[in-house]
């Protein structure tokens, strides 16, 4: 299945599935194609880019609601080691990790022309921080509005609409992001959406990122369990095992799909 935004977007395929939903198997270059397609049309109509690693995929299998929020986004792609895994088990080599946490302020570094961002979510500290950081760190990123996530959504929704932003940055952590975005992209009049978690806290250092040894080998959720062992335990040591055994199961109806 091939799903463009506009004429002159590449083409988004299903190269790959993980419990039956479709991913995009693209390297940076192509998705960056699209990106700046979304933000050149003069279409406001919300596309979603869902990043998902092991632990998304593991909530999705336990939400019902949070697997059609997924399936309602327009566009999937991967994050993480344990994705990577997973693909093999299909017979797909992962191009690129496009993480959010990497993707989005190598996005803002790159942007060809101006670009409207709306921060939504976490903490006052750290929506205020990472507003600060994107206007600071990215010459052609203008902030145009911001709200901590214990603002009402209805004010939230308000708030962006009245700032027309052309990227909105939600991080209201899983699934809520996500079902945000799904359920509200019509009413925001923004072009795109990004569900991107613990991002605004990175850009506003009220967490530390892993050393870049660690990111390089797609080791960050180690250093993420060893600064927050009680937070991360079920997240990671019992569920990147849990994870590996559900792909290995549907292994062979996800690879089926693609023929």
């Amino acid at each position: 299945m091939e799903r463009n935004p506009n004429p002159s977007a590449p083409s988004v395929t299903d190269d790959v599935f993980v419990f039956g939903l479709p991913f995009w198997n693209a390297d940076y270059a192509e998705f960056r194609s699209w990106w700046e397609a979304v933000l050149e049309s003069p279409e406001r109509e919300g596309r979603v880019v869902v990043f998902a690693n092991a632990n998304t995929l593991n909530q999705a299998v336990r939400n019902p609601a949070f697997r059609r929020a997924l399936e309602g986004a327009d566009l999937r792609i991967n994050d993480g080691i344990g994705f990577r895994i997973a693909s093999r088990m299909r017979g797909v080599e992962i191009r690129a990790n496009l993480n959010g946490t990497d993707l989005v302020p190598r996005l803002f570094a790159d942007a060809s022309g101006p670009v409207r961002v709306f921060v939504y979510g976490a903490t006052e500290a750290s929506n205020l921080g990472a507003a600060e950081a994107l206007g600071r760190r990215f010459p052609q990123v203008r902030v145009v509005g911001r709200v901590n996530g214990y603002v009402e959504a209805d004010e939230a929704v308000a708030a962006i609409c009245a700032a027309e932003a052309d990227v909105v940055l939600v991080a209201l952590g899983h699934p809520r992001q996500e079902t945000f975005c799904v359920d509200r992209r019509h009413e925001l009049r923004a072009k795109a959406l990004l569900p991107i978690g613990g991002l605004v806290d990175f850009l506003s250092e009220t967490k530390p990122r892993a050393p870049e040894a660690l990111r390089k080998v797609g080791l960050e959720w180690t250093y993420r369990l060893v600064i927050e062992p009680r937070r991360m335990f079920v997240r990671y040591v019992l569920g990147n095992p849990a994870f590996l055994i559900r792909s290995a199961a549907h292994a062979r109806r996800d690879r089926a799909r693609l023929r």
